[in-house]
């Protein structure tokens, strides 16, 4: 009878346990990605909604101060002009070249240059009581970041309020 002396792994044993290894890789790997797309996602909401709801708070701000007879509605629904019922500084709060912003002495942008504006031209309704007062005024607007050809790497939103006029 020969002794023979078994020392190390057979080849089979070291391709099996190989395979499993690329397995727990392929899971481990699979499950970041998920992570890091999700991530991504959630960032870029984030984003569109703190812009969304700072911008609809600010207009929100500057209307609700302003004198109700002053507001004159933009034709094309982009714009809305008021005069301010403490020191009768005009603002208009306008929607154009993918943002919106707030022009009074000073021009102050209520959106962030990482977001796009969309959906402009039906930015603002005006809602008439009589012949010369606005009763109320209603703000429209589409917010969306990303790259528009991913899925993972785009997020959009639409942001509506509306908002009864102090006479």
């Amino acid at each position: 009878m020969k002794n023979i002396n078994k020392k190390g792994f057979t080849f089979i044993e070291i391709l099996v346990v190989l395979g499993m290894i690329g397995l727990i890789l392929v899971a481990v790997v699979g499950a970041l990605s998920g992570t890091f797309k999700a991530q991504t996602r959630v960032d870029l909401s984030d984003k569109v909604v703190q812009n969304g709801n700072w911008a609809l708070e600010q207009i929100k701000r500057s209307v609700l101060n302003a004198d109700g007879k002053s507001i004159v509605c933009d034709v094309g629904g982009s714009s809305v002009t008021f005069n301010n019922a403490s020191d009768g500084n005009s603002t208009t709060i306008v929607c154009v070249n993918n943002k919106i912003a707030s022009e009074s002495s000073n021009r102050a942008d209520l959106t962030s240059l990482e977001v796009l504006v969309t959906g402009c031209s039906g930015f603002v309704t005006c809602s008439p009581v009589g012949s010369n007062a606005v009763n109320s005024l209603s703000f429209n607007f589409n917010l969306a970041i990303g790259d528009t050809d991913s899925e993972t790497n785009f997020f959009s939103k639409e942001f509506d309020s509306s908002i009864t006029v102090r006479n």
